[in-house]
């Protein structure tokens, strides 16, 4: 694995050596390599696993794989196996000694597949569909009970809680009055229970509290407490060991990291180094971000083996890393990044890791990609140097030019802002298209996607930013934006085109934007800042946030309040910092994609903007995608909204 070292913007106008014209990549081979897998679960000898398949209308289609049977589907193809819990689901699975519990859409309810491969409904439908919700389940050792979020849904209240559910279908409130609750686990003697929540105004990566009680019975809690977080402290991902002992990241530090929690709380792992330099590998670890921004549930990336080696993906300016932790007698770590060259196969690759992560034994599986290489699903045995690849790999068209991305750092007001550019090798002044990631605390990521190289192949240089706000750099970076959304996130998308105009990397007079959900906020207030936009495309745009606060959903119910500064009933900051409020400085060229049941940001955000650009003679299209929600997931729209984007920007070439 390569450590990526940041370069100056200036290096970015040397002179390419000549490469022949670039085949355009077909966008039946980016809705190929859309296929997302996530929710890694070893159990016994398989590996668990979800996979999304665009090519199936989205379905959610559970996988298992094992060295003597390979690859295959669990569940017949009538099911979807999706949680809508937080509307951003996830946690969709839990498996113990081969029994299986899943969240089916349309009802959400739970569903036990047994070890022998029969399939019942474990809750009942609720009337009407979807009003109760699961996610996030884990088994109780017993194998009688299992515990999952629920979320119910009642006229206007939404009531999350923690409940034991029997396979009897008894179901059980074990925790309930925060607004929010997360990743129930067991500790191995089915003793002790542990898990998070939290409550408005706060988002989990703002602040949670880790609480820990003793199971009397595996349906009754004794002695609850809080044990660790709190609202300026995010705790993420607690996991009990072998030894009962309960572990979490925080990031107290500044950055999640793993640590483990005693009588008087939540403390730090103690860290040396497996290097001849300890201050150099210890170092190095203490400024890993060891978790993401967790806006799906049931993601992991740690888990601690049975004899007591830590695994841990890190997260160091964008790209990702592989650390083992192995405890020594006097209760110390030694902390030594693993390097497998294989994910990574030329010199100039750097390896990427999804936030997805399972061990068993030696045996350590995770999502790898490369800043040159689709993911595959690896199982990797990194003390033998041994690697297998789970999945087929995308077929990558022979003829298609992959254009890799470069980490690169450019100054502005005297601090650091990290971005990631794409610049086919045959230009120097070509057009840019700059990305405006979603969230906005998400992150742009440097391994290979389809989508970026669909615009490289076509002659685009791409720019895609972690603007301030952003997750991946540490809690400082990712609490910087509160309080001005649409201000800092601009102005730094608006540096980096600066600066990318400034060394001669992209041609001025053609500059392009896209943003999808909250990055089309971000983007719709650059086109008021900035003449120089010649074209935007925006899917599902964040427009008016006066309204969207009204009827947002429980999860991101008070999170645009704290993303611009307002109270909870400051309409007026509110409207000063919607899009609606600097329309009439609008005169870019916009195409809106919208998703014609989207809950999140619902077709009205984009018809109020489309209405808005027509009253005022500004070119415009709104193509409304039927049967879509918020993020396109189905192999038809997905190719559309391609064609689409690759339209309009070449009609405003």
């Amino acid at each position: 694995m390569v450590t990526p070292t940041p370069i100056s913007t200036p290096m970015l106008s040397d002179t390419p050596n000549p490469m022949p014209t670039p085949i355009p990549l077909p966008a039946s081979a980016v809705v190929s390599a859309a296929t997302r897998r996530s929710m890694l679960r070893h159990d016994g000898r398989h590996l668990y696993w979800l996979e999304q398949r665009p090519e199936e209308n989205g379905r959610g289609v559970l996988m298992r794989w094992s060295a003597s049977t390979g690859n295959e589907e669990l569940l017949p193809t009538w099911f979807n196996v999706r949680s809508k819990v937080h509307e951003y689901g996830g946690g969709e699975f839990a498996v113990r000694d081969g029994a299986l519990l899943f969240v089916a859409e349309p009802d959400q309810q739970l569903w036990l597949r047994t070890a022998s491969g029969d399939l019942r409904a474990l809750t009942e439908v609720s009337q009407p569909p979807r009003s109760i919700r699961y996610a996030d389940m884990c088994w109780h050792p017993g194998g009688e009970w299992c515990y999952a979020v629920r979320e119910r849904h009642h006229d206007q209240d939404v009531i999350n809680e923690l409940v034991a559910v029997s396979l009897t279908g008894a179901i059980q409130v074990l925790a309930s009055g925060a607004d929010f609750y997360a990743t129930p686990t067991v500790s191995p003697d089915g003793m002790q229970l542990a898990w998070l929540q939290w409550s408005h105004p706060l988002m989990p990566w703002d602040g949670t509290q880790l609480q820990r009680a003793n199971l009397r019975q595996p349906d009754s809690l004794l002695d609850s407490a809080e044990v660790a977080g709190g609202a300026t402290e995010s705790v993420l991902q607690p996991l009990f060991a072998g030894n009962n002992q309960l572990f979490a990241l925080s990031d107290r530090s500044g950055y999640w990291q793993p640590g483990v929690v005693l009588a008087n709380g939540w403390q730090p792992l103690q860290i040396q180094s497996a290097e001849a330099q300890p201050e150099t590998s210890a170092d190095a670890f203490a400024h890993n971000e060891f978790a993401v921004a967790p806006w799906s549930l049931g993601t992991r990336t740690w888990c601690v083996t049975d004899g007591g080696d830590i695994w841990l993906i890190g997260s160091v300016n964008g790209f990702q890393q592989l650390w083992r932790l192995s405890p020594e007698p006097d209760g110390t770590y030694r902390a030594a990044p693993q390097h497998f060259s294989q994910t990574a196969p030329t010199s100039e690759s750097v390896c990427c890791l999804a936030p997805h992560l399972a061990v068993a034994g030696d045996a350590v599986f995770v999502l790898a990609s490369a800043t040159d290489q689709p993911e595959r699903l690896m199982a990797l045995q990194p003390g033998r140097d041994s690697q297998q690849c789970l999945t087929g790999t995308v077929a990558w068209p022979a003829d298609v030019m992959i254009t890799p991305a470069k980490s690169v750092m450019t100054e502005v007001a005297g601090r650091k802002l990290p971005f990631f550019f794409y610049r086919p090798a045959e230009r120097t002044r070509c057009p840019l298209l700059l990305f405006c990631h979603s969230g906005p605390t998400g992150a742009a990521s440097p391994a290979l996607q389809a989508t970026i190289q669909f615009w490289t192949s076509r002659g685009y240089a791409v720019a895609d930013v972690n603007y301030r706000g952003s997750d991946g750099f540490g809690r400082d970076w990712r609490q910087s934006l509160l309080g001005h959304w649409g201000e800092y996130d601009v102005a730094d998308c608006l540096a980096v085109v600066d600066s990318l105009i400034r060394d001669g990397a992209v041609d001025p007079d053609r500059i392009y934007l896209r943003g999808n959900s909250a990055g089309g906020l971000t983007a719709l207030h650059m086109l008021a800042a900035s003449g120089r936009i010649r074209a935007a495309a925006l899917r599902y745009p964040v427009v008016d946030l006066v309204r969207l606060a009204a009827i947002s959903h429980k999860f991101e119910a008070r999170y645009l309040h704290r993303l611009v500064g307002a109270g909870g009933s400051d309409e007026q900051r509110l409207h000063q910092m919607s899009p609606t409020s600097i329309f009439p400085l609008i005169k870019t060229p916009v195409l809106v994609q919208q998703g014609e049941q989207d809950p999140v940001v619902p077709l009205a955000q984009a018809q109020q903007l489309v209405a808005s650009l027509q009253g005022a003679g500004v070119d415009h299209e709104l193509v409304v995608h039927t049967g879509e929600g918020h993020g396109f997931r189905r192999a038809d729209t997905l190719m559309a909204a391609l064609a689409a984007e690759l339209a309009f920007f070449s009609r405003h070439a």
